[in-house]
């Protein structure tokens, strides 16, 4: 007798995946519309104050809150600022353009460019050097009391 024969089922083709379906597209924000009582040449709401900078100045700074003052100093190309702590005490520095070294009391230098955030208190700062072909502008910014831009000498 002929041993019995098994026969097995039909293969089945493997079905393909599914297609990732794409992700919906996010809604678009909303554009506010500029209030009047906004200044456009910045983003977000700043106030229209007037003046904003120091007494003499020209106007063109963004208001820095009521219990704050902002000033801005310019150290001409090449040139050298000696520090005076009492000059730049509890101020908040941006590197508005260009940039600056900060020449310590022992001898280090540090190099800062545009975009940089300084805070002087407590470094043990000799000088401020511009060290390139254009002024540095820093712009500071303190807590309460009137204006008094800090010397050049």
């Amino acid at each position: 007798m002929p041993a019995p024969t098994t026969v097995a089922p039909p293969r089945q083709a493997p079905r393909p995946a599914p297609e990732p379906k794409p992700a919906p597209e996010p809604e678009p924000e909303p554009v506010a519309e500029p209030d009047d009582d906004c200044d456009p040449n910045y983003s977000g709401c700043v106030p229209i104050t007037g003046d904003v900078d120091c007494a003499g100045g020209s106007g063109n700074g963004r208001a820095a809150g009521a219990a704050s003052r902002r000033t801005e100093v310019t150290i001409a190309a090449g040139s050298r600022l000696p520090y005076d702590g009492g000059d730049w005490a509890g101020a908040l520095l941006v590197v508005e353009h260009g940039e600056i070294e900060l020449h310590c009391e022992h001898g280090g230098m540090r190099h800062f460019g545009t975009g940089a955030m300084l805070w002087f208190d407590g470094m043990g700062l000799r000088a401020l050097h511009n060290p390139g072909a254009e002024p540095t502008v820093l712009v500071a910014i303190f807590r309460g009391a009137p204006c008094v831009p800090p010397r050049h000498r």
